[in-house]
């Protein structure tokens, strides 16, 4: 860093002059010390109030505390903030395959080892308590209507429906399929 200083030079028998020069890094005795913005751009400074010389911060420079740019992001767990109970089979019954009823596993879930553990935990709870089903509906019957639902057969009409493919099967059949015999 160039210090800008004013020194007095006397010469034998003639006025003394002022001279600026830069020294690197030190202070000539005898030599005033002006803040360097007011001389020159090339580095910028600001002056205290104390008349101290201070460093502004220069953008074109590393940083020296810089953080790791390629440092990955931690990743949160989903239910970290989040306290877990038995008694809400809505949030539980997300980490169980509605095909199986098995516990959904950590690499699913994407949850940390320990709301892993408490999740299996309360599900375990949960099914004991009967808040969970233990056993769950085969996927096949999932469609299934519901019987008590359901609307009576008069009001379909199903009842008074009378099917002539059961009395006749064979009057709809093209002729080409019908048997012939051969002469």
């Amino acid at each position: 860093m160039a210090a800008v200083v004013l020194r007095r030079a006397a010469l034998s028998g003639r006025k003394s002059f002022t001279a600026i020069s830069t020294i690197q890094g030190q202070v000539l005795p005898g030599c005033l010390q002006f803040p360097h913005h007011q001389f020159s751009t090339d580095t910028p400074h600001q002056t205290s109030a104390d008349n101290t010389n201070v460093e502004a911060e220069d953008t074109d420079m590393p940083q020296r505390r810089m953080e790791d740019p390629y440092k990955e992001e931690v990743k949160r767990c989903i239910l970290c903030n989040v306290e877990l109970s038995y008694k809400n089979p809505q949030l539980l019954s997300q980490f169980l395959s509605p095909y199986t009823g098995r516990i959904y596993g950590q690499h699913i879930t994407g949850l940390c080892d320990k709301k892993q553990e408490e999740v299996e935990k309360q599900i375990k709870n949960a099914q004991h308590l009967g808040f969970l089903p233990v056993m769950h509906k085969d996927p096949i019957y999932w469609k299934d209507p519901k019987i008590f639902s359901a609307p009576t057969l008069q009001d379909t009409g199903v009842a008074n429906m009378r099917d002539e493919s059961v009395d006749n099967p064979l009057k709809d059949l093209p002729k080409k399929f019908k048997w012939k015999r051969n002469n």
